[in-house]
């Protein structure tokens, strides 16, 4: 559904509704309304009560939250938990922000709200803010596709979300969030070789600029997103022409080649020889 609020771009912004069964209420965490919305400069909410906890993730963007308790800001990465059921809020968009936000409810909803609002308030900065934002992408995709969730799921994904506010506190000190988005990019790096990576698509997964994703992944790795991406998939190659039975046609499919021209070529400029050779050479000394 489109939303009708003013300062909202309805054509990047849907939302969906979802009725939980009796047993969901009953036992699990469950959403009742989710949206994925691009707030331009200037939106503005004044919400006095509304009878479920809202889920707010920042993908991009700034966003100022006034409550009984005070002011925060929610910026890039940041969680925003509120109990609208008890709490009147304002909430101000200060520029323009990507935000997906989980209306949700449950049994467990309170003791989760109650532990992470008394340790962090309104909003909770995360380590892993990247593999928040997949949970939340995950949740709203599945709605935006009509695929059928089942509720368990459904409520384990929020749980997964609402443990990694709890866990914020412990993590206080240890690594500095960019490092962990990093390695949230490597781990999908490695899970979608086949697939085109642009450098759009893994700095939005790091939450950063693209300049400042290429800085950070240099610094962590050695080497530039590119470079990475390409001695990624020549080593899947290499593994695959070894360890399998697999034509040209499918390892190039398979580690993100466009070609199996363009491969040969790449292949015999780093190993002297083509992929057929290298495979009948590591045939031989098996």
């Amino acid at each position: 559904m489109k939303p009708i609020e003013h300062h909202v771009d309805k054509d990047a912004s849907d939302y969906y509704i979802y009725a939980p069964s009796q047993v969901a209420k009953r036992t699990y965490l469950y959403p009742t309304l989710i949206g994925r919305y691009r707030y331009l400069e200037g939106y503005h909410l004044t919400r006095s009560t509304f009878d479920s906890f809202n889920l707010m993730v920042v993908q991009r963007g700034e966003f100022r939250f006034a409550t009984a308790q005070g002011e925060a800001v929610a910026r890039d990465g940041d969680i925003v938990l509120l109990d609208c059921r008890a709490d009147a809020y304002q909430a101000t968009a200060v520029t323009d922000s990507d935000v997906i936000w989980l209306h949700f409810d449950g049994i467990a909803a309170k003791p989760y709200y109650d532990v992470i609002h008394r340790r962090f308030g309104t909003v909770i900065g995360v380590r892993r803010s990247a593999y928040v934002l997949s949970r939340m992408t995950m949740l709203v995709d599945a709605f935006a596709q009509g695929r059928a969730v089942s509720e368990a799921r459904m409520s384990l994904t929020i749980t997964e979300i609402l443990t990694e506010c709890m866990a914020a506190a412990d993590e206080q000190g240890g690594r500095p969030r960019n490092e962990d988005a990093i390695e949230e990019v490597l781990a999908y790096i490695a899970a979608h070789l086949g697939d085109p990576l642009p450098l759009s698509q893994l700095a939005s997964i790091a939450l950063m600029s693209e300049y400042h994703f290429i800085r950070m992944f240099s610094r962590a790795t050695g080497t530039t997103p590119h470079a990475y991406i390409v001695n990624a998939r020549m080593d899947a190659a290499t593994y695959m022409l070894a360890n399998g039975y697999a034509s040209l046609k499918e390892i190039c499919a398979e580690c993100g080649f466009n070609s199996t021209s363009a491969f040969c070529s790449a292949f015999k400029t780093r190993y002297g020889c083509s992929p057929m050779a290298y495979r009948a050479k590591m045939a031989e000394n098996r």
